[in-house]
């Protein structure tokens, strides 16, 4: 082919390392972050990293015609499944650039692998590189839709090898030739099959009459099943079992199938292997002969213990080995099982602080995996006999798939000992037709923090370190040694995230996957968490170590290298933190750069690197500081000891330190920084960096006092919301902390066209200015009385209370006046492309809503037709650009909880079974969608009661979502609206208004995505002053305890309002209150409308 180089593959020597480094040092346009960064590459330099390189293959692609290097790659052997080996560094210079160069290299990776008797070969790369991804799957790779970034599995090594499959490529002749007749799609999406309720990949294969279809079980990891034609002569082999997703303690069928569609006679011995845990309730041999045009069928019952190992993310599955001899010759096929308990236990609200001699209180979710009902009885037992529990109650009923829960109640004597004690929990469980089960222990530590204020526990589950301070929990994970510390004393800060690389290059290497050692000491200081590993491409041995000092809620990160090999090694260390992304925390962010203190909101991508500098040189301080409502938490570092720093989104992304030697069995701290909570603003956090890392105090006198605000009095009124032109009343309350008497001037202005007087116990006072004294709280009632020249249409008018002192202090008085006496709400119900619609319409806006449609709100348009909203009825499809899976667009209810594995791009709210009718309130009329949590683990039996609201001839809808939690488990999760606005029509070209970090602005899409958390909670979205038919559309949430984030995505925005304090108790209920405004006539209205949305609503009964 023309766009084809001509190469040769060769295998390392030294003769190729100034080649290699010259071809190296093009490489950074290329790599993420750079590939050299910044030291470019000699000779000497390659020599050693590839002299002492762990591999099985160092390959490099050499251009025949200037017999220079122009790409080359690694193959290791995995660190984790022995059968497999991974692609470690792969590149080409720029020139080779789709000249099928990564093609001829990862063909021959492929070769390599199958000839030492690997059968899969992997490879991990940024989730940003789409552009390889065809190539990738038309060499065999298989995206894995559950795997972390863009995670890629190739089967072919063990497809070319395999016995039932070696017939099929003995035809072929070339040593890729079966590259030319594999049929794939290389599409650029995750590859998520299924066949007979299995997770698989296919493999298809075609040349001529003869054909050869594979499927390799994706959690096993291996070939589960082959359908081979030769000739028109076809055989198939296919283990399958009834359910992947297994319960210890159940029973279930595997099953084996064999067609015989050949002419001759197939003499078939089987024999099925065990793992721990998996005990077969049949023979587990079998010798048949299937005859030509038969089908054999073999179905073996088999149940697991409570010893199984359970189920891990991205790890390869326990699975059943059936040994397959057929006409003389053995295959081998694998079937994976995703093991799991009949029911686990979490505890969602935190970790448990308790003190010698005090008490505490555990709620305990009970997560039900079965599709029967079980009644469960937990039994608990403690490491110490210092503590003692009550389980209240003992005896759970469990419905199918949903949960339940019970609360322990913790004491303990004045002699319990500081550090960790470990609580287990056992749950018996009786299931329906006489089976019970009893599960494993599960581990639930408590923490005594007593003098020394740190505790060290174990999660089991998750594989993490948990350290417990009354300043923060961090959690240190045995996979990657990723440090993740959250303050403990916010809810809606923002987790700091550590861990740290050797390099060059960085990022792609599978050592941030491999599981370490954990070490855990103590000082009289500090207490000592160590994660240790050998490095899996280099003669190293890595020990990441985190220092919890007492009493400080002081943090000190760092990474130890130890050079195990009889030669030096040169290399580079780098902490990483956050890669970016959105977060709903806020706060403000303060980074110490040369010219000053800059300060910037949380969520201001354009407060990030590369927009903001990296050099050293550019800052003044080593640390940055995130100050919320709640508390103040900080990463700092020595700036003269690092290289580079990058800033992401009001955290180090990361921190570059010099490339340094160690000689043979030296030791050495390759990196160092400090993180730090519990402190009260960024200038204790600059206090405590020139203290502890510059080693210096700044004087005192020189520091300014601080000013602390402080209100001594306020006057507010309760809200005005009338249906119509008419009477309204309000009170005015006046609140003071002071104990002594004190007076004023109360001041009442009425909105214009308003007439108003006040009373006090039911009396007129005289005219609307008064004297008053109060040594306490007290009211005024106010009566207001339209003229003659307010219109009965909606309206908001604005008056004044004023409050004169010493200082002087007002008030807002708003009238919400919602539409007009004259006009009336309609809802109708239709069906619409097969789906129930229910459209109501005002005289003012009308829109739709559908329970067929994930009870989204499709559809909302003015009086003159305008549509706001973009969605994808009548069926949820992927919409360019978006990033959710289950995009319906309009407005749209989403749960999501990370933790439980429902993103807030996975979540399968709208996949629920949803019911509507039409709904009135007062004056307040349109549709109650109404469903009950199934699907979703997370929301397992809790009542929701969404509902679009709006009054005659009024231009709001109301968004009132009810959440009622029906079962006996404590729940916590996000409630979240999102809304996808239609901005290519009458909004194309506009820009969102919005308060961000008090301040407002004007913001437009562009090329840089941006992220904005209004302070009030409110966007508007504007067109462009040239259009006449629409002045736009709002989006406001009510409250304090909800999160609304804008996200400009290119030409698309999103709107999303999430519940960040979504933590209900059995029994109770949430609502989160939102609305859309249509047509706003100013910012004014908006913001007393965004004040009183609490209030337009009347109380339900």
């Amino acid at each position: 082919m023309s766009d084809m180089m001509s190469i040769e593959i060769r295998k390392y020597d030294e003769s190729l390392a100034e080649a290699i480094a010259q071809m190296w040092n093009t490489w950074d346009d290329l790599w993420p972050g750079g590939f050299t960064q910044g030291v470019p590459y000699t000779a000497d330099r390659v020599k050693k990293q590839y002299g002492k390189m762990s591999a099985i293959a160092l390959l490099v692609a050499v251009d025949k015609k200037t017999d220079k290097p122009v790409g080359s790659c690694t193959v290791h052997r995995h660190w984790r499944d022995t059968e497999a080996a991974y692609v470690g560094t792969l590149g080409v210079s720029p020139e080779a650039l789709s000249k099928k160069v990564g093609k001829q290299l990862l063909l021959e990776s492929v070769r390599i692998a199958s000839a030492g008797g690997y059968t899969r070969v992997d490879l991990n790369t940024w989730p940003g590189n789409m552009r390889a991804v065809p190539l990738y799957k038309k060499v065999g790779m298989m995206w894995d839709p559950e795997g972390q970034g863009l995670s890629m599995y190739d089967y072919i090594p063990g497809i070319l090898k395999h016995p039932l499959c070696a017939p099929f490529f003995n035809l072929l002749h070339g040593v890729h030739e079966w590259y030319d007749v594999h049929i794939r799609n290389p599409n650029q999406a995750p590859d998520d099959f299924k066949k007979h309720g299995m997770a698989i990949y296919p493999y298809e294969f075609r040349m001529g009459n003869s054909a050869l279809s594979v499927t390799v079980d994706r959690y096993a990891r291996g070939i589960t099943a082959v359908e081979r034609t030769l000739n028109g002569q076809k055989i198939s082999v296919a283990a399958l079992v009834d359910s992947q997703e297994v319960i210890y303690g159940l029973p279930y069928v595997y099953s084996l199938e064999i067609e015989n569609l050949s002419g001759e006679h197939l003499t078939v011995s089987i024999n099925l292997r065990e793992f721990p845990g998996l005990q077969f309730d049949a023979d587990t041999t079998r010798k048949t002969v299937v005859k030509p045009g038969e089908k054999s069928v073999w179905h073996v019952p088999f149940h697991l213990t409570s010893s199984a190992p359970l189920f891990r993310d991205n790890i390869k599955a326990s699975s059943i080995s059936a040994e397959i001899e057929m006409n003389g010759e053995i295959s081998m096929l694998h079937t994976g099982l995703k093991v799991q308990s009949p029911a686990e236990i979490r505890t969602r609200w935190g970790e448990c602080r308790i003190a010698a001699g005090g008490r505490s209180t555990i709620p305990v979710t009970v997560i039900s995996n079965l599709n029967q009902e079980a009644l469960a009885n937990v039994s608990v037992r403690s490491s110490s006999g210092s503590v003692q529990i009550k389980v209240t109650p003992n005896d759970i009923v469990l419905k199918p798939k949903e949960q339940g829960g019970t609360m322990l109640e913790i004491s303990s004597s004045a002699d319990l000992a500081d550090g960790t004690h470990d609580i287990r929990l056992t749950l018996t469980l009786d299931i329906e037709k006489g089976i019970r089960v009893v599960t494993r222990d599960f581990r639930i530590p408590i923490f005594c923090l007593g003098k020394k204020d740190v505790a060290v526990g174990e999660d089991d589950r998750r594989l993490e370190a948990v350290i417990v301070s009354p300043h923060y929990t961090a959690r240190f994970a045995r996979e990657g040694a990723i440090l993740t510390v959250q303050d403990a004393n916010s809810e809606t800060s923002q987790s700091i995230t550590q861990s740290s690389e050797i390099g060059p290059p960085f990022g792609l290497s599978p050592f941030r996957f491999a599981e370490r050692k954990l070490i855990t000491s103590s000082s009289d200081s500090a207490m000592v968490v160590s994660m240790q590993a050998r490095h899996l491409d280099k003669p190293l041995i890595v020990e990441d170590r985190a220092v919890f000092e007492f009493g400080t809620g002081v943090i000190k990160h760092e990474q130890w290298v130890e050079n195990m090999s009889s030669e030096n090694q040169t290399f580079q260390g780098r902490l990483v933190g956050r890669g970016g992304g959105i977060s709903f925390a806020a706060g403000q962010v303060y980074v110490p750069f040369s010219s000053g203190v800059v300060s910037e909101p949380l969520g201001n991508t354009l407060f990030s690197f590369p927009a903001i500098p990296s050099e050293p040189k550019a800052y003044s301080e080593g640390w940055i500081a995130i100050e919320n409502e709640d508390s103040v938490q900080a990463q700092m570092w020595c700036l003269d000891k690092v290289e580079e720093i990058r800033i992401t989104l009001g955290q180090v992304n990361a921190l570059g330190f010099p490339v340094v030697t160690l000689e043979p069995r030296e030791k050495r701290k390759i990196t160092d920084s400090w993180l730090v909570f519990g402190k009260r603003s960024w200038r204790d956090i600059q206090r405590l960096w020139r203290s502890r890392v510059a080693h210096y105090y700044e004087e005192r006198l020189s520091a300014s006092k601080e000013q602390a605000a402080q209100h001594l009095l306020t006057i507010s009124s309760d809200p005005i919301v009338i249906p119509h032109a008419g009477e309204a009343h309000t009170k005015i309350h006046i609140h003071s902390p002071l104990h002594t008497p004190h007076g004023g001037v109360l001041e009442v202005t009425p909105p214009r066209g308003w007439k108003a007087f006040l009373k006090s116990h039911s009396h007129e006072l005289d005219g609307l200015k008064t004297e008053i004294n109060f040594a306490e709280d007290s009211s005024l009632e106010l009566v207001l009385t339209p003229g003659p020249r307010i219109r009965d249409e909606f309206a908001v008018h604005k008056g004044q209370c004023n409050l004169r002192m010493e200082y002087d202090t007002a008030e807002p008085i708003s009238i919400v006046q919602l539409g007009s006496s004259g006009k009336s709400v309609e809802v109708s119900k239709t069906e619409e492309q097969g789906c129930i619609v229910h459209r109501v319409r005002n005289a003012s806006i009308e829109f739709a809503v559908s329970k067929d449609y994930g009870g989204c709100l499709f559809s909302l348009k003015n009086k003159r037709g305008v549509e706001f909203l973009t969605s994808s009825f009548p069926k949820a499809t992927p919409r360019s650009g978006a990033f959710f899976e289950n995009y319906h667009g309009g407005v749209q209810p989403i749960i999501f909880d990370d933790e439980m594995g429902e993103s807030l791009t996975k979540a399968r709210t709208n996949s629920e079974k949803m019911s509507a009718k039409n709904y009135s309130r007062g004056i307040w009329s349109g549709v109650e969608i109404s469903w009950k949590g199934k699907i979703q683990q997370t929301t397992r039996g809790l009542q929701f009661n969404l509902r679009y609201l709006t009054a005659p001839a009024c231009p709001i809808v109301v968004i009132e979502w009810q959440i009622v939690n029906r079962t006996t488990a404590p729940v916590r999760f996000y409630p979240s609206i999102l809304i996808d606005p239609k901005l290519d029509e009458e909004l194309s070209g506009g820009k969102i208004r919005a308060k961000w970090s008090g301040r407002m602005y004007d913001i437009r899409g562009g090329h840089v995505p941006m992220a904005v958390s209004p302070s009030d909670n409110l966007v508007w979205i504007k067109p462009e002053k040239s259009r006449r038919r629409t002045s736009g559309l709002c989006y406001m949430v009510n409250g304090t305890d909800a999160d609304m984030l804008s996200v400009y995505l290119g030409d698309m925005l999103i709107l999303t309002a999430v519940d960040s304090l979504s933590a209900i108790m059995p029994r109770e209920e949430r609502v989160m209150t939102s609305c859309l405004f249509v047509d706003p006539p100013d910012m004014e209205t908006l913001e007393v409308i965004r004040r009183l949305l609490g209030s337009l609503l009347p109380k339900r009964d």
